[in-house]
Order: structure tokens, then C-alpha cells, then sequence
């Protein structure tokens, strides 16, 4: 389980790293590429922790429900820790399956990158390829 909670945090933290790195270029660049892959990778090692979590609860709700009154107590109270990392790791899926699938068929340009985005205010300065992109 360690490893596993190990690599996912490993791949999340890389992606958020490309997806700075991406911040402020235009759709489809070789910058938002690399942060969908990134993200892509993030998602695959993170199913590993997920799958982890949910064998570790089933497991402790076998304990708890058929074990010796120590062991199903401890089953019992380690049962809710395991149920808030499951929903942890479940609520970054909710999240970041459509931030992936924005990311792959939008390319996630940064609207404020665009000139006139919001229909008043001109591409931001912190735009590093220019307006319109």
C-alpha cells in the first residue's frame, strides 16, 4: 500500500509540475502535450492506489465483521482511515478525468492567453507565446 500511495504522489506531483510549466501557452502546444501525458501517467499509477484501498477495506470489513474481538476492534478503527484515503483518491479522479479529457480534446489553453477572451480585456501579459494562440 505504501508504494503505491508513494507513486501516485510521485506522478501527481509531476504532473502539477508540467502543468505550470504549461501555464500561459497556447492550446496544443508542446508544453500542454507534455502536461496531458503527465497528467495521463498521473491517472494510471494512481488506479494502483485506488485498487490498493479498496482491497485493504474489503479486507478489514471481512476482520471486523468476522474476527476476534481485538482484531475486528483494530479492523474496525483502521477501517476509517482506509474509507477517507479510498474517497481522497476517489474525489482526484472526479477531478482530474475532466481536467485529462479537457486537457486531450481542448488542448486546455488558458483563456485569458486569448485575445478579447472574456470579450473585454486583452491576452494578459503573463502569456509567454502572445494574443490570439
Amino acid at each position: 500500500m505504501s508504494v503505491e500511495y508513494k507513486r501516485c504522489g510521485d506522478a501527481q506531483a509531476y504532473s502539477n509540475t508540467y502543468a505550470v510549466e504549461a501555464f500561459g501557452t497556447g492550446r496544443f502546444s508542446v508544453e500542454w502535450k507534455k502536461a496531458a501525458d503527465a497528467l495521463k501517467k498521473a491517472l494510471e499509477l494512481c488506479r494502483g492506489q485506488q485498487r490498493s484501498l479498496r482491497d485493504q477495506s474489503d479486507f478489514l470489513v471481512d476482520i471486523a465483521q468476522s474476527g476476534a474481538k481485538y482484531d475486528a476492534d483494530v479492523a474496525s478503527d483502521r477501517l476509517r482511515t482506509v474509507s477517507l484515503e479510498l474517497q481522497a483518491i476517489e474525489q482526484f479522479f472526479a477531478l482530474e478525468i475532466p481536467r485529462y479529457r479537457k486537457l486531450v480534446v481542448d488542448g486546455w489553453g488558458e483563456p485569458h492567453c486569448l485575445e478579447h477572451a472574456d470579450g473585454y480585456m486583452p491576452a494578459s501579459s503573463l502569456c509567454s507565446h502572445g494574443a490570439g494562440e
